[in-house]
């Protein structure tokens, strides 16, 4: 399998969303991509939950918590994107979802592995 650590920025001001109805925002990062085995491929990467209007409002260079990994070794040369998306829970009502913002980029045709300093 193939697998891509990303590091990434994070701007975002959500302090517009919390009402007296929201419970919390869960924010994430989505990288899609298409492969000949797979025409939509979607993994969430990155994540955070905001459970309060102070934490709103936050800019972060992060690193993926998910593996980007794809089963059939086809991320070499992929066209990726990555989204910016929210949830808000609010305490009564719908739960939904909106995105942000997305950028896309094209994976490496070559990989390198990095030397772990183990054995």
């Amino acid at each position: 399998a193939d697998q891509a650590i990303l590091t990434f920025d994070v701007d975002a001001d959500l302090e517009s969303e919390f009402n007296w109805n929201c419970h919390q925002l869960w924010v994430y990062v989505v990288a899609s991509y298409t492969t000949p085995k797979n025409a939509r491929n979607e993994v969430v990467i990155w994540d955070k939950c905001i459970e309060d209007v102070d934490e709103a409002k936050f800019s972060e260079t992060v690193q993926n918590k998910y593996p980007l990994r794809d089963e059939f070794t086809m991320l070499r040369g992929a066209n990726i994107t990555l989204s910016f998306r929210y949830r808000q829970q609010p305490i009564t009502g719908i739960v939904y979802e909106k995105r942000l913002g997305e950028t896309s980029f094209v994976a490496p045709e070559e990989y390198f592995r990095a030397k772990s300093g183990y054995g």
